[in-house]
Formats: structure tokens, C-alpha cells, sequence
């Protein structure tokens, strides 16, 4: 899946964050295919998500793949796209709702006697 030709696909659904003292970006493509290993393979998604500290010049890269069985005329590439976006504002909505609920992100609290990351 990492040898498609990403760069000549577009880029479905991008956004930008800025929170937690981080900056964030993501992108989904989508790709028909036909031939892959996984034998009912139609659709393949590419997800990355760019993140950095605010004020630091180094970006860390994170490139997530999946497969669907669904062809383009079943799931339009756009709606795979808004599916995958979709994920990320329920991820990010539960963790924003825990950490003021709970003040996860404030707890001093420990595993393990490890120091404080």
C-alpha cells in the first residue's frame, strides 16, 4: 500500500489544529485498487497526521492505512474520506470531554514509580 502512488492522488479532507500546546495536521487520500494482497480489497486510505510542540521545527509523522471492500460506486472517495474525518472528531471530542471532566492532562498521578513524563 505505501508503493501506490500517493503523490499524484489528492489530499480528500485536511485539518489543522492547534491545542495542548501542539500543532496538528491531517490528511486523508483515497485510492481504488485492484490486486492487493487482502483478496476483496476495492479501496485502500491513506491517513497522516503531522504533530509538533508549538515553536519547535521538528514535525513527527504518523501514516495510517486501511482497506475497504466497498467499491467507488458503493463508497465515493469523498465519503470514505468524511468517514475517516469523522473518527477524528469523536477521538478528539471523548479526550477534550475526559480531560476537563476528569482533569486527566492535570493528574500527578503515577504508575509504577516512574518520573513524570
Amino acid at each position: 500500500m505505501r508503493k501506490l502512488p500517493w503523490s499524484r492522488i489528492p489530499v480528500l479532507g485536511r485539518s489543522r489544529e492547534r491545542r495542548h500546546g501542539r500543532e496538528e495536521v491531517r490528511e486523508v487520500q483515497v485510492a481504488t485498487v485492484n490486486g492487493l494482497l487482502f483478496p476483496h480489497a476495492r479501496q485502500v486510505v491513506r491517513a497522516r497526521r503531522k504533530r509538533r510542540r508549538i515553536g519547535a521545527k521538528k514535525w513527527q509523522t504518523e501514516t495510517v492505512y486501511a482497506v475497504t471492500d466497498l467499491t467507488a460506486e458503493q463508497a465515493t472517495a469523498r465519503e470514505i474520506a468524511a468517514w475517516a474525518r469523522g473518527n477524528w472528531i469523536t477521538e478528539n471530542t471523548v479526550h477534550r470531554t475526559k480531560d476537563v471532566t476528569c482533569a486527566e492532562d492535570a493528574s500527578q498521578v503515577r504508575r509504577h514509580h516512574t518520573p513524570p513524563s
